[in-house]
């Protein structure tokens, strides 16, 4: 499925958990600093964002988080998102373009390795070339435009 609409694609890795799967304060604390850097990063294309996230609850209150404090409205939950980068990210792209349909941003909230392979399918499908992404901590993202450019959020410096 190619989704036409789809300028900018946010994936980030859920915030520090505790052995219960839930946030750490600290955790929610970093999850309300990279929301910050995804609104200055989203803020000018305008249009529909869509939010999903993988369906385990430190995913989920990450999600929470980045809804309220970008006022959006609801959020989907996203089974292919728990998984890690062994297929290089195409179910994954294939999973979060069915679910979220003509967006013009849409938000992943993925695990472990995922980020990287997620990245990897989407500038294979959009930018036509197969851009290199590192490990993503807890607690942050990585933006990649239709035109190829890649960000890291928020930046290094600024956890």
């Amino acid at each position: 499925m190619k989704n036409p609409v789809t300028k900018m694609f946010v994936v980030v890795r859920h915030g520090e958990d505790e052995q219960t799967n839930s946030l750490t304060p600290r955790g929610c604390e970093d999850v309300l600093k990279l929301a910050d850097a995804i609104e200055k990063k989203i803020k000018g294309i305008g249009g529909k964002v869509a939010l999903l996230t993988s369906p385990t609850r430190r995913a989920v209150e990450t999600a929470e988080i980045i809804s309220k404090r970008l006022d959006i409205e609801e959020y989907q939950q996203c089974g292919p998102l728990f998984w890690d980068d062994k297929d290089h990210g195409e179910e994954q792209i294939e999973a979060i373009l069915e679910m979220a349909g003509d967006y013009d941003v849409i938000i992943a909230v993925a695990h472990y390795n995922a980020p990287m392979g997620i990245v990897r399918a989407f500038s294979r499908r959009f930018c036509k070339e197969e851009f290199w992404c590192r490990k993503v901590p807890k607690s942050c993202g990585v933006s990649i435009s239709r035109s190829g450019a890649v960000d890291y959020l928020p930046r290094p410096r600024d956890l």
